[in-house]
């Protein structure tokens, strides 16, 4: 199986770790998970959008 992993590493740069802790804070959400970070869940669910397997 292919694996493709060029989309993911486009996501890290739309949106930085500071960026995603700005809007965070601004949500109000805190991250209480501790094998699955919030920048993890949005690269899934983006990959799993535009049907790309990494």
């Amino acid at each position: 199986m292919k694996k493709n992993t060029t989309f993911p590493n486009l996501i890290r740069k739309f949106v930085s770790p500071e960026e995603l802790d700005l809007l965070m804070k601004a949500v109000g959400y805190e991250d209480a998970a501790r094998k699955l970070d919030v920048m993890t869940l949005i690269r899934y669910l983006i990959t799993a959008v535009t049907c790309i397997s990494f």
